[in-house]
């Protein structure tokens, strides 16, 4: 904990730049990286976050620190130094990368969750026990019940044990029991639900077990090795590797985040990691921006005090506040899911080698279809590029059939050709075995562009120079390069 006469701050104004204040006697070795601290800002106070410790001020005159908000920094020394690296990468600046990573509900709210009672025994009690507790029959079997239970919540102690809130008020006055303030967060008054067998570990093929070697050699290296950018078609048990690694990683003690790249994806991935991780009673929290304020308070603070170890959601999950993080997932890496549309503009799949860089943290970035920047990369050997090339218990591959549109007999009364001859053969084959099929449009909109009858001019965006999109359901054209409109 430095020890030192100033501090920086970022506040949570906007401003592009930083400033100094000085630190009271009283709270230095106080302010931890991070922190969040109240400063004097004209007439008023304001919230800052610590982020610099430097030996002497930038300018003469300068305040001193009011108070320090929060027992404990907000914000892991890691993302500390990953939003100072965002603000100089994507130019931006530091408080609006620090904004980024602290969600909005935690910054309104620092609190998670309502709070309640901890009871706890008080150790070497029992000779003091056994003399005042001689004529408090019901204290005295109060007393044993805590002693077995080693600590509960009060609401918890009331409804197991059958005793009121006086006899465990009346422990703590005679001394035998103590009494702390803690933010209960949800499904922590009980036991863990949601936890499912895991049942037998699918045995890993000799592709798999190769690229599970590949990643222990490498992430046995100086600061967690190089990315490994694992290349597998569609159905060759890149899950069952990600699985792998986490439990690795789990056993010793370290934390891990799973991104994925839609939020409609996280439920399932929860539910196949939560089932694998069972068996270790190891919590796992879900984290990304369509949930509800409380939501995402809760699920913060959870991650922040170390009662999750396994954080899976979007690309806003890359911020947890893990501690200790030994492995960072990301699935699909090549989606554009991924990209950051307001700013600042990240790629949360550069963060996550970012961050796992500054961790030290082993990074997985797993796709069938490798994004150019990834395979580019391991080429020039910066990742470790591991491959699966065949399918899990031998199975194949769908065959895939190109058809030329435009060698196909044209409709009598004239006009494109929507179906082709194979198409609508292998439709009627399978309407005749009562099976279903599906078809997929590659656009979007009701006419990829609008064209003038009279001079063959097509509307086109004036910004990304392509045509227009026309929406019929809402009469208007659409760019879906740059989301510009007209009518």
């Amino acid at each position: 904990m430095p020890f030192s006469e100033f501090v920086r701050v970022a506040p949570e104004l906007g401003l592009d730049r930083l400033f100094d204040y000085r630190i009271p006697e009283g709270l230095r070795g106080n302010i931890r990286l991070g922190q969040r601290l109240r400063v004097p800002w004209g007439r008023r106070e304001i919230l800052a976050y610590a982020v610099e410790f430097p030996r002497q001020p930038e300018v003469e005159n300068v305040r001193d620190v009011a108070a320090v908000a929060g027992e404990r920094p907000l914000i892991p020394p890691g993302l500390c130094q990953l939003a100072r690296w965002m603000g100089d990468y994507y130019a931006c600046d530091l408080a609006a990368a620090l904004r980024t990573i602290l969600p909005g509900p935690v910054r309104s709210h620092e609190g998670g969750g309502k709070v309640a009672w901890w009871i706890s025994p008080v150790a070497g009690k029992k000779d003091l026990a056994a003399k005042v507790l001689q004529t408090a029959r019901v204290q005295a079997k109060a007393w044993a019940f805590l002693q077995d239970r080693g600590g509960a919540w009060l609401n918890v102690l009331v409804r197991e044990s059958g005793f009121g809130t006086a006899v465990w008020k009346a422990l703590v006055d005679r001394g035998l029991a103590e009494r702390s303030e803690r933010r209960l967060v949800k499904d922590e008054e009980g036991p863990e639900e949601g936890w499912t067998d895991a049942g037998k570990k699918p045995e890993l093929g000799e592709e798999q077990a190769a690229a599970m070697e590949a990643w222990e050699q490498e992430r046995k290296k100086e600061g967690g090795g190089r990315p490994v950018l694992l290349e597998g078609v569609t159905g060759s048990g890149k899950t069952e590797i990600y699985l792998r690694a986490l439990e690795a990683v789990l056993a010793e003690g370290k934390n891990a985040v799973v991104l994925v790249p839609e939020i409609s994806l996280t439920p399932q991935t929860v539910a196949r990691f939560r089932g694998r991780l069972a068996g270790q009673r190891v919590r796992l929290c879900v984290l990304h921006s369509a949930q509800t304020v409380a939501e995402r308070r809760e699920s913060w603070h959870e991650i922040r005090e170390g009662r999750a170890r396994v954080v899976i959601g979007a690309r806003s999950a890359l911020f947890a506040p893990l501690e200790h993080l030994g492995l960072i997932v990301v699935d699909e890496e090549h989606d554009g899911g991924y990209k950051q549309g307001e700013s600042p503009r990240y790629h949360a799949r550069d963060l996550a080698v970012v961050r796992g860089r500054i961790e030290g943290a082993s990074v997985i970035l797993g796709s069938a279809t490798p994004s150019l920047e990834s395979a580019h990369n391991a080429d020039r050997d910066r990742y470790l590029r591991v491959r699966l090339r065949k399918r899990v218990d031998g199975a194949k591959l769908p065959k895939v059939h190109i058809v030329d549109l435009r060698k196909e007999e044209r409709p009598k009364a004239g006009g494109p050709v929507m179906l082709s001859g194979v198409l609508r053969q292998a439709l009627e084959e399978r309407r005749k075995k009562a099976e279903q099929s599906l078809l997929l449009l590659n656009r979007r909109g009701y006419a990829p562009s609008v064209q003038c009858p009279h001079c063959g001019r097509v509307e086109e965006c004036e910004r990304c120079a392509v045509p227009m999109t026309y929406h019929r359901s809402v009469g208007r054209m659409k760019c879906h390069f740059c989301d510009a409109e007209r009518p």
